[in-house]
């Protein structure tokens, strides 16, 4: 019941983000549209669900209705003319069952072939195309790879074999949706995982706030445009490059290394234009308030340089603190941030910070 529920919701998101896309045409010619096709449910090998059999069945429904013009027989009307049939029984069915179920159903062709299970989430799918007069095989597929991924490079592949070509257009509305399906499907599969292992361990946290504790605590490498000021005396701006590693739960490690061009408040022009550079180890802390959006504050130990293109003008040695909030761009592995920067030089200078930036998350 567990696997149906969870395959059911698959097969719901892939089809409700890819509705907008019924209604375009993307082959080219008639698209079969002569064409009479059963499609069976593959035939398990290994450790393979009725709820994955049933799945790859629809969306290979679903995908030859979407990018071609061939007739689909019925799917419940298949399967009840299946469980009428003697071979029913045995549960397994030979290429004659299937030309002889294909024939009741008034099928020109049927499509049907076998899932072997290779690994937790790895298989190997076997598809083929008969014509039911002769029983000539038209077309074959057989590929390893996950289930939701396989489903769509067979769904082009015997969709040639029929002679149903897609245009270009069509090719790359393909690959889209077959891309946003897999993403769907591995969301799926961490879900699931998460949640075994809260079961698993009696966690208190519960798999929504693991999931967020998870996403708030990858690598990450960020870019950064900043702008500087010290009343009265300085003012400037310029871009930053940092990069974090988790270490403990909401604890990161890091490097912030940053170039920029500083003014003194009583600038004019021809006084010459002033520089800086810094290098910076970080610690910090971020709080994963939900799944979007990161709070966090950091303590820098900055040592650089400033002074005029003709020479260094001065050296430091600086503490500083960040304070700041990171929005999470949904699907994306990027996100946007805004902090605060105080920087103490010694007990009479003390700058603020104002840095906007994109930090692109890396790992598992």
């Amino acid at each position: 019941m567990k696997n149906f529920v969870q395959y059911l919701l698959l097969f719901l998101l892939v089809i409700t983000a890819l509705t907008p896309c019924f209604t375009q045409q993307y082959y080219s010619g008639d698209g079969g549209r002569n064409i009479r096709l059963a499609i069976y449910e593959p035939q398990p090998q290994g450790n393979v669900s009725g709820d994955q059999l049933t799945y790859i069945q629809s969306m290979l429904n679903n995908n030859f209705n979407r990018f071609s013009a061939i007739r689909l027989i019925d799917q419940q009307y298949l399967e009840r003319i299946i469980a009428e049939q003697d071979a029913a029984s045995s549960g397994r069915f030979s290429d004659e069952d299937y030309i002889r179920i294909g024939a009741l159903v008034n099928a020109q062709y049927m499509l049907f072939g076998t899932i072997q299970s290779l690994s937790a989430d790895r298989y190997r799918l076997h598809l083929s195309i008969t014509e039911s007069n002769e029983g000539l095989r038209v077309a074959t597929f057989m590929k390893d790879g996950s289930i939701t991924s396989l489903v769509y490079e067979a769904t082009d592949e015997l969709l040639k074999g029929l002679g149903v070509i897609l245009t270009a257009e069509g090719r790359n509305e393909l690959q889209r949706q077959q891309k946003a399906a897999v993403q769907a499907e591995q969301r799926m599969a961490r879900d699931t995982a998460r949640n075994e292992r809260a079961s698993k361990t009696g966690s208190a946290f519960d798999a929504a706030k693991e999931q967020r504790i998870d996403h708030a605590h990858r690598s990450f490498l960020g870019t950064n445009v900043f702008f500087k000021f010290e009343p009265g005396e300085i003012y400037g701006g310029g871009l930053e490059v940092e990069a974090f590693v988790p270490i403990f739960p909401f604890i990161t490690l890091g490097v912030s290394a940053n170039i920029g061009l500083m003014f003194p408040d009583d600038y004019k022009i021809g006084d010459g234009d002033f520089f800086s550079w810094s290098v910076s180890p970080v610690a910090g802390i971020i709080w994963p308030a939900n799944q979007s959006i990161k709070i966090f504050s950091d303590v820098l130990f900055d040592f650089g340089n400033f002074g005029a293109l003709n020479g260094i003008f001065a050296e430091w040695f600086t503490l500083s603190y960040d304070i700041g909030i990171q929005f999470h761009i949904p699907n994306k592995n990027y996100v946007l941030g805004m902090k605060y920067r105080g920087s103490f030089y010694d007990e009479k200078h003390y700058t603020s910070t104002f840095v906007l930036g994109v930090s692109l998350w890396w790992g598992n």
